[in-house]
Formats: C-alpha cells, sequence, structure tokens
C-alpha cells in the first residue's frame, strides 16, 4: 500500500472520518521533514516507518484537540492604539516534532505549577482543599460570590478581573486587594513573570487545573497616527513579538508574517524599487527647510528646484548610456517614479511634499491623457 495512504488511513481510524483533510495534507508534509530519504524508501517503509510516522502526527493531532482557544480571564490593558497581546501560534505551521515539545512542556508546567505553594494556598482557602479545582462552567459563579456587590463603594486599591466563557460576552469583576480577586490577580502577575503563560492563562490554570498551551509566539501591534509636523504628517506601526528561547526561527517568521499582514489589513509590503527609492533620496537631498512664521515657529520643507530642473540634475549625475536616466520627454515619470518610491520608504499618503491628497489618486490622475502637475508656480511636467 502506498505509505500516505496508509498513514493517512491509520489516522482516520483513529480519530475517525472527520478529521480536516487539509490539516492532514499540512501534517503530512510536517511529519515527511522529519524522515531521511532512506528511511521513506526502505524496504521497511510499511512497518517501523509508518508506525513511527503515524505516532508523531497522532501527537501533533491530539495537541491541536488538547488546547482550544476556548475561554480567557484577564485584567490590565494595553497602550492606546495597540492590540491585544494574543498568542499567535494558529499562524505557524508547526512541524510534529515542535507541536509535540509544546504539547510536553504544557503539561510539565501544569503538573509541577499545581504544588506551587501559593497555589496550594489559594486553593485551600478559596476552594476547600489545596487540590480542588473548579469546573469551567462553575468559575463564574465563583468569581460572582467573591466579588463586591454592584454598589459598593469604589476604592483605588479595588482589582478587577474579566471572565469571557465559551461563546459568551466578557464580565467584569470587582474584589478587594486581599480578596480571592485579588490573591488571583496576584497570582496572575506571578506566573506570567516565572513561566511561559500569559496572564489570564495562568489565572484560568490557578481556577481549573486544565492543561493550557504554553507561550510560544505572543504578538501584537500598534498603529500610531498623525505623527511628525503638520505639514509632513505621517504615520507609523511597530509589531511586537514574545518568542520563547527554543522556537525555531523559521516558525517566528511566519508569525511575523501574518501580524505584519494584519498591520497593513492584508496588503503585501513590497520592498520596492530600487530607482523609485534612489530618486526619493536624490529629491530628498535637494530639498530645503523653509521657514512660514518666526514668531509661531512655523516651517516646511520645499523643493528651490522645478520638477524639470530636478529631473535634469538627476539626468546628469548618470552616463549617458544609464538605465536609470529619463531624458527630456519623461518628466512625467520622473515624477511618478518620486512618488512611488516616497510610498515604499514612508507607507502613508503622506509625504515630503506636504499632499494631503492620497498616493494612488494621484498617480491615477498623472497616468490619464494630458495630465498636469503644477506647484505654486504653475510648472508643467512634461
Amino acid at each position: 500500500m502506498n505509505l500516505r495512504i496508509a498513514w493517512e488511513s491509520s489516522l482516520k481510524d483513529s480519530f475517525g472520518e472527520g478529521v480536516d483533510q487539509e490539516f492532514l495534507d499540512w501534517l503530512w508534509e510536517s511529519v515527511l521533514r522529519d524522515f531521511t530519504d532512506d528511511e521513506l524508501s526502505s524496504t521497511d517503509a510499511d512497518g517501523e516507518t509508518l508506525s513511527a510516522m503515524v505516532a508523531l502526527a497522532e501527537r501533533a493531532y491530539e495537541a491541536q484537540l488538547r488546547f482550544p482557544p476556548s475561554v480567557s480571564l484577564s485584567g490590565g490593558g494595553r497602550p492606546l492604539g495597540s492590540t491585544p497581546e494574543k498568542d499567535v501560534s494558529d499562524w505557524i505551521k508547526f512541524d510534529a516534532k515542535t507541536r509535540l515539545k509544546v504539547m510536553a512542556l504544557s503539561e510539565y508546567f501544569t503538573k509541577i505549577a499545581s504544588v506551587e505553594r501559593r497555589v496550594m494556598e489559594f486553593r485551600r482557602r478559596f476552594l476547600g482543599s489545596t487540590t480542588k479545582t473548579l469546573e469551567p462552567d462553575k468559575i463564574p459563579d465563583a468569581l460572582r460570590s467573591w466579588s463586591l456587590p454592584e454598589d459598593a463603594e469604589t476604592s483605588e486599591q479595588d482589582v478587577f478581573l474579566s471572565w469571557t466563557p465559551a461563546g459568551g460576552t466578557p464580565v467584569r469583576y470587582r474584589g478587594t486587594h486581599d480578596s480571592a480577586i485579588g490573591e488571583l490577580d496576584r497570582l496572575g502577575d506571578y506566573f506570567a513573570g516565572h513561566y511561559p503563560w500569559r496572564k489570564e492563562l495562568a489565572m484560568r490554570f490557578v481556577l481549573s487545573g486544565e492543561v493550557l498551551q504554553v507561550n510560544t509566539v505572543i504578538g501584537s501591534h500598534r498603529m500610531s497616527r498623525i505623527l511628525g509636523p503638520a505639514a509632513h504628517s505621517f504615520d507609523r506601526g511597530d509589531i511586537i513579538l514574545e518568542v520563547e528561547s527554543w522556537i525555531p526561527p523559521d516558525l517566528v517568521k511566519q508569525a511575523y508574517v501574518g501580524l505584519q499582514r494584519e498591520v497593513h489589513r492584508g496588503r503585501r509590503v513590497r520592498r520596492g524599487e530600487e530607482r523609485n527609492i534612489e530618486v526619493f533620496r536624490f529629491v530628498l537631498g535637494k530639498s530645503q527647510v523653509r521657514v512660514l512664521s518666526e514668531s509661531a515657529h512655523l516651517g516646511r520643507v520645499s523643493l528651490p528646484d522645478t520638477w524639470r530642473t530636478l529631473r535634469k540634475s538627476w539626468d546628469e549625475q548618470l552616463p549617458v548610456d544609464h538605465d536609470w536616466r529619463y531624458g527630456e520627454h519623461n518628466g512625467r515619470n520622473f515624477y511618478r517614479d518620486f512618488l512611488r518610491g516616497q510610498r515604499t520608504v514612508i507607507g502613508t499618503e503622506y509625504g515630503l511634499l506636504g499632499t494631503s491628497q492620497p498616493f494612488g489618486r494621484l498617480l491615477e490622475l498623472l497616468t490619464q491623457p494630458g495630465a498636469e502637475f503644477a506647484e505654486a508656480t504653475g510648472e508643467e511636467i512634461s
């Protein structure tokens, strides 16, 4: 029997015919990377090798089933304009060995965390015994019983937690500093600082004792808009990744690409053409600071030369037969390439010229027959 068919048949025997085919295709490619060509082509490929391949795949599939991102318990805030930190491991195509290590680490940390003195003390004081835990559907009732009444006077020492049940909406709970909610909040901070768990997962573990997936890659992004001087405002985004030190570099790249596309709303970030960027640098080098008002401390960056003169200066610095020369009849292309270079470098519709018109619309206008661009001087680009 074909090795792939035998492998897939064994998995369906274990987990049923409802196994997602797309996941099986990916899992097959992942498992293949863990075996040499000799192992795959040997006469024993249907025996020992097949058994090993099935075992790796079964453990990886069990890990996926075991850690559903169903509920969260959280506290605290985040920087204005940023997305919440989240486990982005769903964007990573883990190979079978890495997925197995994640599962083993999750089981290990859950086991040893159960004998942390502070966990045992919390469970004895608030749950009834050092080893007692709650079923997930009982947690909201416990949090409610530990909370202050809604009409209770507020204090700067109050602690807030939010619990989101599976398929539900977040519910906020308020407790005093020395209440179960206060201690749970401090336990979450402790585990987030010492274990590879996020705070909300750590607090969930304390209450339920469930095996929860350890951090692999945690990520967030932030977009700051309308920064810089009024005449040349710009947008700026950044991506924050927190990665466990043992994660393979190629898997980190997958997480980064996913976050980057989210920041740019699904658009792929391109490096741009070298000539366009060099044109932008050339024009930037020719620009000068112009003071608009000494008393009001207002200024802007402007170009002392016309676009025709800039294009001519650009051509003159290059050899006569250079491919990057524009010539007398391609001034419009010079300006177009400046805009494209500016968009590649700055990444927003704001730029050196201080225009508020989106680049896409400018480029569209410039490509129309008879299109003109005029500064205050009324110069026509030709």
